[in-house]
């Protein structure tokens, strides 16, 4: 059965061959695919390999290529999606089915992009059909992703506990954020501009009420941040983070998917975050490996200064460049929100940036005291972005 297969496959990139300007109907096919040509690689490898043929990934396909980066495999793409579709299964060779170049390119740097895959991650090895499903309805991804938090830990007699995760571009449940709800990444809700990104490029950032939150280890790989995270419930994300590895990586993906197809807006992201998507999808593997092996420390933001300083000294003797809470202080009073803002000023040598949150909350905008912060660091500024989100800029 396998070697019907692999006849079919030859047969399919030979009807594709015939469509390219590279075709000369004249030669055999071992010389129409000769040594340098993109998919002699894969050829050879399914030709040792179908007495005991093994189901196979795009990338792993891709990568059997001579040449995996070589831009001429675009044109065989829809032939080795069919091929992954049925090699080591037990089903036919998918019937022809037309593609767009845009697609065909698009599944082919997806596969590049995927093509060294650790083996520890494989659990949260994205796959180009479950994504391409839902390509026109980013909504209805979120939803097949999962819930708007990665653990919920049931609490009685109090509400359950829900360990959530957003980061640079990502909503709650690390879903890619939608018209149709505002919740939103940090990117987005700190008002951060691809400037002052790189501004923070290798400094050191805390985190405050992180939850699961892949914002700190995305710093870390991308901009070479020392970063560390602080949440009061530290004690249940350990549990979340295979979760948050898998929900992470199919994301971005999803998002890479949408840019290299030219539909993009199906999410809501920056104008100038394409290369940003890219970048992080390069560091996808990294990113998940720091995100598992730097887990957030506990504390409580709404100690008494003293006892704050020692515990936020603790996990880093002499604070932190930039300071960030994301959708925590919209649960606190205004006195509570004081507190906190105070404590996140005592340990930030730079800048603290704060979101509230908001929606069904007690407290959706920011209502702490800023002329009590400004008593205590009278060098201090407080840029208003808007009634939600507010840059503290201590120098």
């Amino acid at each position: 059965m396998s070697q019907i297969k692999l006849q079919a496959f030859i047969a399919d990139v030979t009807a594709l061959k015939q469509g390219s300007r590279f075709y000369h109907p004249s030669i055999s096919i071992d010389d129409r695919f000769g040594r340098d040509t993109s998919v002699k690689g894969l050829i050879n490898y399914l030709r040792g390999h179908f007495v005991a043929a093994q189901p196979m990934t795009l990338s792993d396909a891709v990568a059997h290529c001579v040449a995996p980066t070589d831009n001429r495999i675009v044109k065989y793409m829809p032939a080795i999606e069919r091929l992954v579709a049925c090699w080591g299964r037990a089903a036919p060779y998918p019937a022809i089915a037309a593609s767009t170049d845009a697609r065909n390119r698009a599944m082919w740097k997806f596969a590049v992009a995927l093509r060294n895959w650790p083996l520890g991650l494989l659990a949260a090895l994205p796959s180009w059909n479950d994504l391409e499903a839902d390509a026109a309805d980013a909504f209805a991804f979120g939803h097949h992703l999962g819930p708007g938090y990665l653990l919920r830990v049931l609490n009685p007699p109090n509400p359950p506990l829900d360990i959530t995760a957003r980061s640079l571009l990502l909503r709650a449940g690390l879903a890619p954020p939608v018209a149709i709800t505002h919740d939103r990444g940090y990117i987005a809700r700190l008002g951060l501009t691809q400037a002052q990104l790189n501004r923070m490029r290798g400094r050191s950032i805390l985190d405050v009420a992180c939850g699961g939150a892949l914002f700190g280890a995305e710093m870390a790989v991308e901009f070479g941040c020392p970063t560390d995270g602080m949440d009061l419930n530290a004690i249940h994300v350990p549990a979340a983070i295979a979760e948050g590895q898998r929900r992470y990586a199919r994301s971005m993906m999803y998002l890479k998917m949408l840019k290299d197809l030219g539909t993009a807006a199906v999410a809501v992201t920056p104008d100038w975050s394409g290369a940003l998507i890219d970048r992080l999808v390069a560091h996808l593997p990294a990113t998940l490996a720091h995100y598992a092996a730097n887990l957030p420390q506990a504390g409580n933001i709404l100690a008494a200064p003293v006892a704050f300083q020692l515990a936020a000294n603790a996990i880093r003797a002499g604070g932190w460049d930039y300071t960030t809470c994301m959708y925590l202080l919209c649960y606190f009073n205004n006195a509570d929100q004081t507190t906190a803002v105070l404590n996140m000023c005592s340990v930030t040598a730079r800048t603290v940036l704060l979101f509230s949150g908001g929606g069904l909350v007690a407290n959706p905008q920011l209502g702490y005291n800023q002329a009590a912060v400004q008593a205590a660091y009278p060098n201090c500024r407080i840029d208003v972005i808007n009634a939600q989100t507010h840059h503290i800029h201590m120098q």
